[in-house]
């Protein structure tokens, strides 16, 4: 079982003014933080954006006419293993259908520290930043963004727990569901009316309001 790195997050809360100089010097941009992780229903905060692992930025205001659905990612979580073939598969299925699916690594131990822009710009593809993360997506059939949460904002604003723990945005920017992919982690085969994720998609798709809006995810 992976969890997101507790310890790190509060970490990042005790020396909250240090990394925000920090990344003031670099320009980076953070979302307002909360002093309590946002409920379904809230408005995803305008300024939330992240960057993705070739160092290109992700804003969620640039998303508003489209669900985005979000999945805190692992590449070592054992529970990944049967996830992320379920959400390969919901990507794939929803392609061209103004759905956006993006992972978010917030895991310290396989992320490491935050890069100098300049090394995205390396001539070589080994020397690029996120080696172990661009080796797993080159070598599966992953066919969405990897997003980098390396100040742990991103995961503390929603509540993520574990990997994977979902979260789905609806057209308007505001959050619809979180909770699990499904009702079982160990499956690859799940009940239509338990694959939580794709019934919330459906759902907003229709202009109908998600009836199970939260769930406990597991990871």
């Amino acid at each position: 079982m992976t969890q997101l790195p507790l310890t790190a997050a509060l970490c990042a809360v005790l020396v909250t003014v240090g990394v925000r100089a920090q990344d003031a010097e670099k320009g980076q941009e953070h979302p307002a933080k909360t002093s309590a992780p946002l409920s379904v229903g809230s408005a995803i905060p305008a300024d939330l954006k992240l960057k993705d692992i070739d160092g290109k930025e992700f804003a969620f205001k640039d998303q508003l006419g489209k669900i985005v659905v979000v999945h805190f990612w692992s590449i070592t979580c054992p529970w990944e293993t049967v996830a992320e073939p379920k959400i390969q598969k919901l990507c794939a299925d929803y392609k061209d259908k103004d759905v956006v699916f993006v992972a978010i690594n917030a895991n310290k131990g396989e992320i490491g520290s935050e890069p100098d822009a300049k090394a995205f710009e390396a001539k070589e593809e080994k020397d690029k930043p996120y080696q172990n993360l661009r080796k797993h997506v080159a070598g599966s059939d992953f066919n969405h963004r990897v997003l980098i949460d390396h100040s742990g904002d991103v995961a503390r604003l929603l509540g993520a727990k574990t990997t994977p723990h979902c979260f789905v945005v609806d057209a308007k920017g505001a959050l619809r569901y979180s909770g699990g992919l499904d009702n079982d982690g160990k499956s690859e085969t799940v009940d239509a009316d338990k694959q939580y994720v794709r019934v919330a998609i459906e759902a907003l798709r229709a202009g109908k309001p998600v009836s199970q809006q939260t769930t406990k995810p597991y990871g």
